[in-house]
Formats: C-alpha cells, sequence, structure tokens
C-alpha cells in the first residue's frame, strides 16, 4: 500500500524535490510494479494450466471407465448379473453361465470345437453319459452361484454408468478443489509467503498449507477409492482376476455315441419318395394309393400324396421334398437310438408314410408356403415353463406338442402355450424369436383353416 501511496504522491509530484529526483524515483518504483505484473500473470498461467492439466488427467479417466463399462464382455456380465438378482430369473443365469464355463473348458475345446456344449447336448449319450453330463452341469452351475456371489467389479454391479463413475467423479471435484486452494497459486505475496515460511523447521506444514495439505490428502484417498494412481487408472486385472475361478478339469466323454455328420437323406427313403410322385410308380407302392385331407381354395379333398405334390409350384415342391425326408430321416435315427429296437429292420415306408402325413399337416397349416418362417427342429434350447425345472427339448418336439396337443383345444389354449413359451426360453436369439412368430403363423393358419372347413387330418384308404 505504501507503494502505491508514493507512486501516486510521485505522480501528483514534489516540490520539495527537483524534477530529476521525483523521475529517478518513479522509474524504480515503475520497474518493481512491471516485474510485480509479471510474477502476478505467472501465479495466474500456473493456476490455469494446473487447472487444465487435472481437466485433462480426469477426463481420460472418465473416458477409460466408459470404455471398460460399456465394453461387450463386461456388459455381457453385468446383464447376466441382472437376471441373477431376479429370483425368477436366477436360474436362467446360473445354466448360461455354466454353459460358459463349459466352453471355456480348455479340454472340451480339444475334443469338441468351438461349442462344446452345443456338441455334447445335441449328441446321442448313453444312460451313464447323460448322468455324468447332469452332474457335471451342476457342479458347474454351484461355480457360478459362487462366482456372481463374489463378484466385486462395479461395471458389474453398477446399473448405469454415472453410478459406476462416481468414484471418479467425486475425485475429480476433490483435485479441483486442491487446485483452486494452492495458496501457491493465489497470488505473487502468497507463493513468497510460503515458500519460505511454509512449513517449520521439522518441515511440517503451517499458514495457507495446512489447509492445503489436507485436501492433498483428501484428493488422494478419493483417487484410491476410485482405482486412480499417478498416471491415470491402476491396472484392472487384479480385480478382473477377483471375478474369476479356476475351472475344473472337465475330461469325460460322456458317453457319447459319435458319428460322422450326414445332411443327406436316406437313400431307400428318397427312391421310395421318388416312386410316390411317379405316375407309374406310385399305385404299385404300399401307401401309394392312401389319400389325405388336404384344402384347395377353401374347400377340404381327399387326394393321393401324387396329386398333392403334381398341383404344387416349383418353391413348395422343393419344401415338401426335404420336409417329407427331414421328418423320415429324424424318425428313423429316432427308431435307432431305442435299445429296444437294435437288430430289428423296418421297410422304407414304415418311416415316409408318417413323415408325408406331417408334411401334409405342415401344407395345410402354411408351414411349407413361408420359406422365412423355417427352423430346424432338432435344435436343442434350455426352458422352464412357470412352476417346472430347466429342461434342454428340442424346437420340433415343442412344435409337435403343440399341433397335436393344445391346438385342437381352441384358440385361447393355444395363445396362452404360445405366451408361455416364449417367456420359458432361457437363451432367445434370432431362432427362437422365428420358432414363437412360427407357431403363431399356426395358430392363424389354423383359424382361417377353420372359418373356411371342418377341420379333419389324417389318412383314409381309397
Amino acid at each position: 500500500m505504501d507503494e502505491f501511496m508514493n507512486l501516486f504522491s510521485l505522480l501528483r509530484g514534489n516540490r520539495k524535490q527537483s524534477k530529476k529526483q521525483n523521475l529517478l524515483r518513479l522509474l524504480g518504483l515503475t520497474g518493481i510494479k512491471t516485474l510485480f505484473n509479471i510474477g502476478q500473470q505467472k501465479v495466474r498461467n500456473d493456476y490455469t494450466k494446473a487447472l487444465s492439466n487435472t481437466n485433462d488427467a480426469y477426463q481420460n479417466v472418465f473416458q477409460d471407465n466408459k470404455e471398460y463399462f460399456n465394453s461387450t464382455e463386461i456388459k455381457r456380465q453385468r446383464e447376466l448379473f441382472r437376471l441373477y438378482e431376479n429370483p425368477e430369473t436366477r436360474e436362467r443365469a446360473l445354466l448360461t453361465k455354466a454353459k460358459n464355463y463349459f466352453n471355456s473348458s480348455p479340454e472340451m475345446i480339444k475334443k469338441y470345437g468351438d461349442n462344446p456344449y452345443n456338441v455334447v447336448v445335441n449328441t446321442p449319450k448313453t444312460t451313464e453319459g447323460q448322468n455324468s453330463f447332469m452332474e457335471e452341469m451342476e457342479l458347474l452351475k454351484e461355480l457360478a452361484k459362487k462366482s456372481f456371489e463374489s463378484t466385486t467389479d462395479e461395471a458389474i454391479l453398477s446399473e448405469t454408468f454415472t453410478q459406476y463413475n462416481k468414484k471418479a467423479a467425486d475425485a475429480y471435484k476433490a483435485a479441483i478443489k486442491a487446485e483452486e486452494n494452492n495458496p501457491r497459486n493465489k497470488s505473487l505475496i502468497r507463493r513468497a509467503w510460503v515458500d519460505n515460511f511454509g512449513t517449520d523447521k521439522k518441515g511440517n506444514p503451517r499458514f495457507g498449507n495446512v489447509y492445503y495439505n489436507e485436501l492433498l490428502n483428501l484428493k488422494e484417498d478419493a483417487d484410491a477409492l476410485a482405482n486412480i494412481g499417478p498416471n491415470g487408472l491402476v491396472d484392472r486385472s487384479e480385480i478382473i482376476q477377483a471375478n474369476n475361478f479356476a475351472l475344473p478339469k472337465i475330461e469325460d466323454n460322456f458317453g457319447l455315441l459319435l458319428k460322422k455328420s450326414d445332411s443327406n437323406a436316406i437313400s431307400s427313403h428318397r427312391q421310395l419318395f421318388n416312386n410316390f410322385i411317379d405316375v407309374d410308380k406310385y399305385q404299385t407302392e404300399i401307401g401309394g394309393d392312401e389319400k389325405y385331407s388336404v384344402f384347395v381354395n377353401g374347400r377340404e379333398k381327399k387326394q393321393t400324396f401324387y396329386r398333392i405334390y403334381k398341383n404344387l409350384d416349383n418353391d413348395e415342391k422343393m419344401k415338401m421334398v426335404s420336409t417329407v425326408l427331414t421328418y423320415s430321416k429324424a424318425d428313423a435315427e429316432e427308431f435307432n437310438k431305442n435299445p429296444d429296437n437294435i437288430g430289428q429292420v423296418r421297410p422304407a415306408n414304415y418311416f415316409l408314410l408318417p413323415a408325408i402325413e406331417k408334411a401334409v399337416q405342415d401344407l395345410n397349416s402354411g408351414m411349407l408356403t413361408k420359406m422365412d418362417n423355417v427352423f430346424d427342429p432338432n435344435k436343442v434350447i434350455s426352458i422352464q415353463y412357470p412352476e417346472q425345472a430347466v429342461t434342454e427339448t428340442k424346437l420340433g418336439a415343442i412344435q409337435e406338442i403343440f399341433t397335436k396337443t393344445i391346438l385342437p383345444q381352441g384358440e385361447e389354449a393355444a395363445e396362452e402355450f404360445i405366451i408361455n413359451t416364449e417367456r420359458a426360453i432361457l437363451e432367445k436369439d434370432d431362432s427362437t424369436d422365428m420358432f414363437i412368430k412360427f407357431l403363431r403363423g399356426i395358430l392363424e393358419s389354423d383359424l382361417k383353416r377353420r372359418t373356411r372347413a371342418p377341420v379333419r387330418t389324417g389318412r383314409t384308404n381309397k
């Protein structure tokens, strides 16, 4: 204040001193003022730079947190954890994680490829092998439960990114507050003061440094809580490792009755099918002259399979061939799996005639006229109906129950079955979504058919 008063006086002029003396004093004080302004500007620049560096550092932390939170694996684990938290979907979560464990087994991958669970569950097994497989899955479900209950990764536990990032945001606020209250960045005079008198002889902080040190301690505590180190986020590997458990070795072959994959039709079935659509041969084959109920222009007619097939367009013929031979092959394979049938021989028509009947029913339901509604009847899914245990079943089996048992009960029963089935499917994907649409298509076709003519299925003799 005295400097400013002296400067003010000099500017007014001092009559007791010469102009030369006044000018020299003025220049001296002006030089001090210039140096002071330069120092003060440096303090302000240091303060601005410190805030900018702090902001950049924590923005990098926020971005890293966001990328980790939204990563595919963490998102998948978080969704699975939400399922486990809900008692109604807990079993689904346990089964899904158990499947993931099974598919992560080096022993199983080596034996059965990238998706060993699907291979094992879809391959015929001995009774002992099936029991062993179920026991293994129960052990893996117990491991899954232990994993869920021991989860510590907050990216999985938190429902939103804001919730997950809160600790980092609190650390950022603490860092900003510390910089804002750094006495060295308040003014040039305070900087000089704390530099010279900010600590006692033992190095303990005093004056403005006491509060500043408290803020630094709070910042360090907040950083540690948010897993932030001097160079940003600390390696998450320890956190990730804490949520992983060593998988037990899975060395059981589960009694798999492996055989070479074959998508071709059974040759004897194909030959008989060709005879059934041949004008010169169908009447000579056993079952070739049997007639089936079909609907033509809204009216029910009785026709031989030869006639039904000839009235189809080319696209429908291709689907009919595939459908009949797929059904007949599946029935033959199921027959051969039964230990009671070992050594028994059946002619081709034993399997082909029921397959034709199923295919004609599919035709009446509109199934063969909608290529987009095709699904794999042998696809095995996990399903849990209300108050029932989780089971593994084929889509074709569900479709057969729906067509033969539920649909005849009426629209209300059919609609309820579709809704319950959609809810019961534990692992939904495009194929299961298509299957549900497929069931609805059968229901719609059946309702239209009921309005046109009485519904009668099956075949009758000529």
